[in-house]
């Protein structure tokens, strides 16, 4: 069969070799080296009565034949050039094969195969490194899908198998019947998830790499889904009394919450009514609240620490000594709103002044400036801190039912109190 065949041979002769027990995977990923045959017994499969054809031409089915291998070298042993795996090899020189064995073999695969294996991993990235570190735990049930980019042996760009990551995390690939050339692993990403690494993991598989495991990069994921309970928005050093000239208990005082769930980096503002009412006179109240929750880790790495805001609440008065509170929306000059201290509240120790702001939801007016003095407005002995704020610069309209007043305690605690109003042209 002539001498010194090379791979490109053995693939032009596919069809012959695979009629005689070779898989396409043996021409594929046969191992290309030496082998030392020493054994005087050793046959090979050969061209029959050692009849020599051009380099690379298969000879006929019918003249096919065993022989022995030693008798063809003067040698004693004798190393030739193979592509080998598993016992098996077909021999460089002349293409022959060996061991033989019985000569026809159609359609069956007699000989060994190599399948070579792409291997990645699925874990959960705590950190979003996109590194597996310790104790960043395995992720299994993920489906993955081997995709081939790219063939060097013709086959099709196309999906060839899909799997499952194992209770280990393992995502495996078995390449049977799968030739070498460019391929990616992709993940099909579970609900509430998110991928910290790349959205495909190359892979190059090459010719002669026998059953080799090829690793592909590995695949980190985090929960993009915070706890169920992620915000509670509460009453904090609840004050004795509602307003200023009415000393009545507070019902509820604690445990009214809600509940947000966010995306990872999702950064939301929420308003929460708060129903309190005033025994004895069967009046309830509605107080809002408003905070800015930001969701900057998965829920994992969640601690009690930040499942929940607390705004800091004290009673304020809106002009003090004017029933109702008006504020004429059309006159310049500034808007008095006193905090009322009560027995857990000192303003002037407990607020942060600089950082008010008022209006018809907290957020417009600065404050202007604020008394250095306490001056008890509501004559319940406990000393208030009144402050002014721009009334061109709040941004009430009529028909706003309450002013709020927001800011931050000096513990860095959100801090808000709200007045009825009554909005003027």
């Amino acid at each position: 069969m002539g001498r010194e065949w090379k791979r490109a041979d053995l693939l032009a002769h596919a069809a012959d070799y695979e009629h005689f027990g070779f898989t396409p995977n043996f021409l594929w990923y046969s191992a290309e080296g030496q082998t030392t045959v020493s054994d005087p017994a050793m046959t090979w499969t050969d061209c029959g009565a050692y009849q020599v054809t051009p380099v690379g031409v298969f000879c006929a089915w019918s003249r096919v034949a065993s022989g022995g291998l030693r008798g063809n070298w003067s040698q004693s042993p004798v190393t030739l050039s193979t592509f080998s795996f598993g016992g098996a090899m077909i021999f460089r020189a002349c293409g022959n094969w060996g061991p033989a064995g019985p000569v026809l073999r159609p359609g069956s695969a007699a000989f060994p195969s190599p399948v070579p294996h792409v291997r990645t991993s699925k874990f959960h990235d705590l950190d979003r490194d996109g590194v597996p570190d310790p104790g960043e735990e395995p992720l299994s049930g993920v489906t993955f899908r081997l995709v081939r980019e790219s063939s060097l042996v013709g086959q099709p760009a196309q999906t060839v198998a899909s799997t499952q990551s194992d209770s280990s995390g393992v995502v495996d690939f078995a390449l049977d019947g799968q030739g070498p050339g460019r391929y990616y692993v992709q993940e099909d990403v579970p609900g509430g998830w998110t991928r910290t690494t790349a959205d495909r993991q190359y892979v190059d598989v090459p010719f002669g790499i026998g059953a080799d495991t090829l690793r592909a990069g590995d695949f980190g994921d985090v929960e993009s889904t915070t706890d169920v309970a992620k915000v509670s928005f509460d009453l904090t050093d609840v004050p004795d009394h509602l307003q200023a000239r009415t000393a009545t208990p507070v019902t509820p005082d604690r445990q009214q919450s809600q509940l947000v769930t966010l995306d990872a980096g999702q950064t939301v503002t929420r308003h929460y009514a708060w129903q309190i009412t005033c025994p004895g006179t069967g009046r309830a109240h509605t107080f809002t609240f408003t905070g800015r929750i930001a969701a900057a880790e998965p829920h994992i790495t969640d601690t009690p620490d930040n499942d929940s805001t607390s705004a800091v609440w004290s009673p304020v008065d809106i002009k003090p000594n004017s029933d109702p509170n008006t504020i004429n929306v059309g006159r310049n000059g500034v808007i008095s709103v006193a905090v009322l201290g009560t027995q857990t509240f000192n303003p002037f120790t407990d607020l942060d002044a600089s950082s008010l702001r008022f209006g018809p939801t907290g957020t417009q007016a600065p404050v202007v400036r604020c008394a250095t003095q306490p001056e008890d407005v509501n004559g319940d002995g406990i000393g208030d801190m009144t402050c002014k704020f721009d009334n061109t610069a709040t941004g009430f309209h009529v028909g706003d039912p309450y002013g709020y007043l927001t800011g931050r305690t000096t513990q860095a605690s959100p801090y808000l109190g709200a007045d009825a109003v009554r909005v003027i042209p």
